[in-house]
């Protein structure tokens, strides 16, 4: 409320400025458009948030709830986005490759990180939660391969289909590397509702027998 002065509408000032609703897994474009832009005269702390806001970004909701079809819900943001309070963002970028941002954007789009992360949420994933979730140790395949499918994820396939084989893959890839069982994986499954999408745990079970074929 104290900062109103500082947006504008949409496409007024060279800053989108986004929130927790105008994102979503993997995608930067959701049911709700942003609202609002922002000024480079209007920052607050002009030289670091343009710095950061000159990088692709890896952000998460804030607000989220455990009984939610999905409870984390990241994405990769392009370059020229500010975020209000409702979404976290990465505040210094460049001292990463980009490839770990669209490494940890996979496991944080995983059913078993956001199982995980369901068992200590209650309105808010703040980053705390985030810090404290267990990961697991990735090989630099599986690492290369999770990065690029977030990478074509969040930078332009658009059928439903295509992008949960992908998303599938990846999560069977995920649910391997945390040492779930077959049985573990699919009761992991099924304690999400999957009404946008009832085929998921399917394609995610098949995509873990072929990946223990390999």
């Amino acid at each position: 409320t104290a900062d109103a002065h500082r947006f504008q509408p949409a496409g007024a000032a060279p800053l989108v400025l986004h929130e927790g609703k105008t994102f979503h897994q993997f995608t930067d474009r959701w049911d709700t458009a942003p609202r609002y832009s922002v000024a480079v005269e209007a920052l607050r702390d002009k030289a670091t948030v343009l710095e950061a806001a000159s990088h692709y970004r890896l952000a998460f909701r804030d607000i989220a709830r455990s009984n939610d079809e999905r409870t984390m819900i990241a994405t990769i943001m392009p370059p020229g986005t500010v975020f209000g309070h409702t979404a976290t963002v990465e505040k210094h970028p460049s001292h990463r490759p980009l490839a770990h941002a669209f490494t940890a954007c996979a496991l944080m789009n995983s059913f078993v990180f956001d199982w995980i992360v369901r068992q200590k949420t209650a309105t808010h994933l703040s980053l705390y939660i985030v810090a404290d979730t267990p990961v697991p140790t990735f090989t630099p395949e599986t690492s290369a391969t999770l990065a690029e499918t977030a990478q074509r994820l969040c930078t332009g396939l658009s059928a439903p289909s295509e992008r949960w084989r992908l998303r599938a893959t990846a999560d069977a890839l995920i649910a391997k590397a945390y040492g779930l069982t077959r049985p573990q994986y699919a009761h992991l499954l099924n304690s999400f509702s999957h009404k946008s999408f009832a085929p998921a745990p399917a394609w995610c079970l098949e995509a873990y027998d072929r990946a223990s074929l390999t």
